[in-house]
């Protein structure tokens, strides 16, 4: 049975190799969000980019000094839908590998990171899918793979492959979001392991610690000004508020 790693290894290597995605249309947006709002843009054909709000419990116990923080996760996620229509998994979660753990769509305070480790982790990239047929079929794969003691690893295995040949072969989106400002409540616990490396580059990212704020654990994002740069497929047909120049694809 692939790892989670496996796949997002796999999938980075297949699309690379795709001869398709050489020539794209460069896009570059703007937007903010406060917590708890979001913000969307029209993609066109149909799709929709935005970042979302969530928020839930934490599982497990928190890092470091273990200081309680009403034992929930805030922030926002990347999503890419169809107009109208907001799925689970979305078009960005099942093209962004690994799934069921920490991902680069999640600008939020789970897996233990804090407020501040959110916005450290500068740039994220991410990826989408483009194609109705493709996400139907995708959204079926994902279902199969994280089927844990209701299939066999056989069967898990069977559609890992497959999806993971769809991801290798469907047309798809590129893009990279770059926090520009944020406002943020620290958190005080210690930084996950996976997350110090990004901490010694917070002091690159603008942002502003709030002032006279209840201590917590992983802390709060309470806002953030964002840029988001998009390769779309060369044939995209794009709405007329967006402009676009011809540019070889992100790998």
């Amino acid at each position: 049975m692939m790892s989670l790693l496996d796949v997002a290894l796999a999938h980075a290597q297949s699309a690379a190799k795709n001869p398709a995605a050489q020539d794209c249309v460069h896009v570059s947006l703007q937007g903010e969000v406060v917590e708890g709002k979001s913000w969307s843009a029209s993609l066109g054909e149909g799709w929709v980019l935005q970042v979302i709000p969530v928020s839930g419990p934490v599982s497990g116990p928190v890092s470091g000094n273990a200081i309680s923080d009403g034992k929930v996760f805030r922030g926002w996620d990347l999503a890419v839908n169809r107009v109208g229509a907001e799925t689970y998994p979305d078009a960005l979660l099942l093209a962004t590998p690994p799934y069921g753990s920490l991902n680069a769509r999640e600008i939020a305070t789970t897996y233990g990171m804090r407020a501040q480790d959110a916005i450290a982790w500068e740039p994220r990239h991410f990826r989408f899918l483009t194609m109705q047929e493709d996400l139907t079929r995708a959204c079926e794969l994902h279902a199969q793979v994280m089927s844990i003691g209701q299939r066999s690893d056989a069967e898990r295995n069977k559609a890992s492959a497959q999806l993971l040949a769809l991801l290798g072969s469907a047309r798809q989106g590129s893009g990279q979001l770059h926090v520009e400002d944020a406002h943020i409540v620290p958190g005080i616990a210690d930084p996950p392991l996976f997350a110090q490396a990004w901490t010694q580059h917070l002091h690159n990212v603008p942002h502003s610690n709030e002032q006279n704020a209840v201590a917590s654990a992983r802390g709060q994002l309470r806002w953030m000004r964002f840029a988001i740069d998009l390769w779309l497929p060369g044939s995209w047909k794009m709405p007329s508020q967006l402009r676009g120049v011809r540019a070889k694809c992100a790998e």
